[in-house]
């Protein structure tokens, strides 16, 4: 996970209010990963309203605890997600779902699974943002995608680690970067 990127990504959002009290009605694939969990707890205290998209009653709960509204939907279905995008007025999707097997320990963390979130997840993700008016789509990409940078900063034009294995997660950051929202 690109940590800096990340809270890059949400300093420009809150700097790119109009006014620094305008709070930004947010939209959280992924909302009971930790970072989805962790970004629910940061955004709402800062004011902003978050919707996090989550399954079933123990999600829903999580969701809530952390202050945010929670959704349900199929996350791989672009209208679904487009519905969910209108009704919670998004201004900003951040699309954390990738994140759910990026943790410890990797012995079956599903990444088989995740290949399917990274690919038709994300397709859904962009294409409902681009048709909503949605200013922003931050997609939490995988640190490891750019191997080991010599303690320099890794962005989006950073030189990716070559890897079959990597594939799903390098189309899906494209996807995203080509999309026609900002990313």
């Amino acid at each position: 996970l690109k940590w800096h990127n990340l809270h890059y990504s949400f300093s420009l959002l809150i700097k790119r209010a109009k006014h620094p009290m305008d709070n930004l009605n947010i939209f959280i694939t992924g909302g009971t990963t930790a970072v989805g969990r962790e970004a629910t707890r940061q955004l709402v205290a800062r004011g902003h309203k978050v919707t996090a998209l989550t399954q079933g009653s123990q999600g829903a709960a999580l969701v809530r605890q952390d202050g945010g509204l929670p959704a349900f939907s199929d996350p791989f279905r672009s209208g679904e997600i487009r519905s969910l995008l209108i009704m919670s007025k998004a201004d900003v999707v951040l699309h954390l779902m990738p994140q759910i097997p990026n943790g410890f320990p990797q012995r079956d963390a599903g990444w088989d699974a995740n290949v399917r979130v990274l690919k038709e997840g994300t397709e859904a993700v962009v294409q409902a943002a681009s048709e909503t008016g949605v200013k922003c789509v931050v997609f939490a990409s995988y640190a490891l995608l750019y191997g080991d940078t010599h303690d320099e900063w890794a962005t989006e034009d950073s030189q990716l680690h070559a890897g079959a294995a990597f594939r799903p997660a390098f189309e899906a950051e494209q996807r995203v970067l080509d999309g026609t929202v900002p990313a």
